[in-house]
């Protein structure tokens, strides 16, 4: 990691417990959030053992495929939690750890699996994101997934002797909808999902704005309005590129409108690519109709490259207006992005603090060592 980044002073004398229902040695489970954030906390705590559940993982993708047709969501269901607990019940006994930390786990921490310190880690609370975010709750979702959801979610705060939440938005909505005590919530954003060195570009050209759409769902992450936006500033004369990465958008060709595709970060030619694509973007550019947090926000910080976004669920938190990018209120038109998009490309000094201030935001917070070192420290405290 670069060196000003936030770094681990030291390790911290603790066998931790570290459980997530899918495999976190996968780069491509859930974005990689578990990968890296086991990867940091090996850095901080001197032992950390994960402990897989193949078996109920497995059984729960079966039955799953059977549950879909009428809207259930298997994964809240109490049986499904037992199946996780009974796998891995003995193993967590014999391991004896000091700490356990859940990441995106109210499905296993819905039993309190030992009697020692536990800290749950998520991008969002169930009640929270039911009804505003698509892929976990809409119109078909059958009304016993939404109640044993709650069920789920509650027990397992409950269950916690600490919440790590990586949104002032997902915070209030775990104090709203459960009660939690804001002396047990903690926030700390997530960070840049990078291996290796990554190194900021600050010397970037200044003739042609290229802007930076990466996501795989292209309606959701706000394709269109990226679209529309980009067609305005070249109709106001600006000279603007469109690169667009995870999707293939449904937009007609043009020879300043470059698609490449989905990029595997597993893949060093694709990744390379990837890397490539943020080093050499003015700006990155995805104002999502529904977002928990954006890793990506902080993927673009961490090459100096400012965001543009649209201030919905946890995205404040992972680009902070005025400092590593800009925010427009939900449901603000093509025509206040591209404003607000001319009005910075005209402002060359400004944009140029702003390159410097992304980075700087990357090197305090939005690296995945400072959010292992904040979560060691929360861990300390429940030891006292």
């Amino acid at each position: 990691m670069n060196e000003g980044v936030v770094m681990a002073t030291e390790r911290h004398a603790k066998k931790v417990a570290f459980l997530t229902p899918a495999d976190p040695e996968s780069v491509r489970t859930w974005s990689g959030i578990p990968y890296y954030s086991l990867k940091a906390l090996r850095d901080v705590f001197a032992d950390v053992r994960c402990f897989p559940c193949p078996i109920a993982h497995n059984a729960r993708r079966v039955i799953q495929r059977l549950a879909t047709p009428f809207g259930i969501d298997i994964s809240r269901e109490p049986l499904i939690s037992t199946l996780y607990a009974a796998e891995i019940n003995g193993r967590l006994r014999r391991y004896d750890p000091d700490l356990i930390i859940g990441v995106s786990s109210s499905l296993q921490l819905y039993h309190r699996l030992l009697d020692v310190p536990t800290i749950y880690v998520a991008d969002a609370v169930y009640a929270g994101i039911v009804d505003y975010y698509p892929p976990v709750g809409n119109r078909k979702t059958h009304n016993r997934t939404r109640l044993m959801g709650d069920v789920q979610e509650r027990t397992a705060l409950n269950n916690s002797d600490a919440v790590v939440l990586c949104s002032d938005w997902a915070a209030k909505a775990a104090h709203q909808y459960y009660g939690v005590p804001e002396s047990k919530i903690n926030v700390v954003p997530f960070g840049a999902n990078m291996s290796g060195d990554v190194d900021p570009a600050f010397d970037r050209q200044t003739e042609v704005c290229r802007l930076l759409f990466v996501g795989v769902d292209w309606e959701r992450k706000g394709g269109p309005l990226v679209h529309q936006a980009t067609e305005l500033l070249r109709s106001r004369g600006i000279d603007v590129e469109l690169h667009i990465v995870g999707c293939r958008a449904p937009i007609p060709e043009a020879k300043y409108v470059f698609q490449h595709g989905f990029l595997r970060k597993s893949d060093p030619a694709d990744y390379a690519r990837l890397q490539g694509l943020f080093r050499s973007s003015s700006l990155f550019f995805m104002p999502s109709q529904q977002e928990a947090f954006g890793i990506v926000f902080a993927e673009a910080s961490a090459f100096g490259l400012p965001s543009v976004a649209s201030a919905t669920g946890g995205v404040p938190s992972a680009v902070r207006h005025g400092v590593n990018g800009f925010l427009l209120p939900e449901g603000a038109e093509a025509e206040a992005y591209a404003d607000l998009i001319g009005d910075l490309w005209n402002d060359r000094e400004r944009y140029k603090l702003l390159q410097r201030e992304s980075w700087g935001l990357y090197q305090r917070e939005l690296n995945w060592t400072a959010w292992a070192s904040r979560t060691a420290d929360i861990s300390d405290r429940l030891f006292r």
